[in-house]
């Protein structure tokens, strides 16, 4: 079995032709991170606002803010911190009609 290691964290495992990545379970906020839990619930607010969905907002504040995990950092998921802030979030059209029809 031949074991990568990357810089990001993520531990990459070889065996027979077939890669599995497997994320670091470090649970804790790494020191580099200049912002605060609040300071990321903020954001995570303001663009559940402006209509982003949290995949697009998680994506955002890592790339953006360097935020790797709003979990990890703020001890909430985005999607607790969207229904907190009162965003709710809008179905797609066919999850909202199969809903409906039963």
């Amino acid at each position: 079995m031949k074991v990568r290691r990357y810089c990001n964290g993520t531990t990459a495992f070889e065996e027979k032709g077939q890669v599995r990545l497997e994320k670091a379970a470090v649970k804790a906020v790494p020191e580099w991170v200049e912002y605060s839990a609040h300071e990321a619930e903020e954001f995570v607010a303001k663009m559940g606002k402006e209509g982003q969905g949290p995949a697009a907002i998680g994506m955002a504040l890592r790339d953006t803010y360097g935020i790797p995990s709003v979990q990890n950092l703020c001890g909430k998921s985005i999607t607790e911190i969207l229904a907190e802030n009162g965003v709710k979030m809008a179905y797609p059209r066919i999850c909202s009609i199969s809903s409906s029809a039963r």
